[in-house]
Parts: structure tokens; sequence; C-alpha cells
């Protein structure tokens, strides 16, 4: 068993509070953040209208656009520059979270 399934687990039989949090726990309110796949589209599209026919076409899954662009020796430039949406995960802490 993971160790923190173990953690969990252990918290919840022992009454004490126990946090289980997914990858998604920030799209909620306050962050709004966008998941991967609406980013990957984004970028996607944003790639294609600057790029057009004079480069393939960017993959569609995040994970293949990083690939993309390491085996184009492109990741940071092209992220950092073009095809990520400009402060799309630039957003201030949650007030609420408790670390």
């Amino acid at each position: 068993m993971d160790n923190g399934v173990r953690m969990a687990l252990d918290a919840i039989h022992a009454d004490r509070l126990a946090l289980i949090c997914g990858a998604g726990l920030s799209m909620a309110s306050p962050s709004n953040l966008s998941n991967t796949s609406a980013l990957a589209a984004l970028a996607q599209t944003r790639y294609a209208a600057l790029y057009g026919l004079d480069r393939p076409p960017l993959p569609a899954a995040i994970e293949d656009q990083a690939q993309f662009f390491f085996e184009h020796g492109e990741l940071m430039e092209e992220r950092r520059q073009s095809a990520a949406p400009g402060r799309a995960l630039e957003v201030a802490p949650d007030a609420d979270a408790v670390w």
C-alpha cells in the first residue's frame, strides 16, 4: 500500500482530520485554474494561429506537446512565448488554504 494512502487511512481510523485532495483541487474557486486539457487546447489553437502551415501541427495532449517542443529544441521558449496563455498559471494563493 502506498505510504500516503496508509497515512490517510491511519488518520481516519484515529479520528484525526484527514484531507485527501486530487489534481483538480485548484480548478474550483477561488483559484479557478484551467485543467490541462483546456490549456492544451488553447496552446494548440494559438500555435496553429501563429505558425499555420509553416510547421507541423501541435498535438492535442499536453504531454505530447511537451514532447513535440522537446524534440524540436523549443520546449521552454515556445511554451513561454507563444503557445501557453499569458498568465493562465499565475494566480494568487488561496486565502483559505491551510498548509
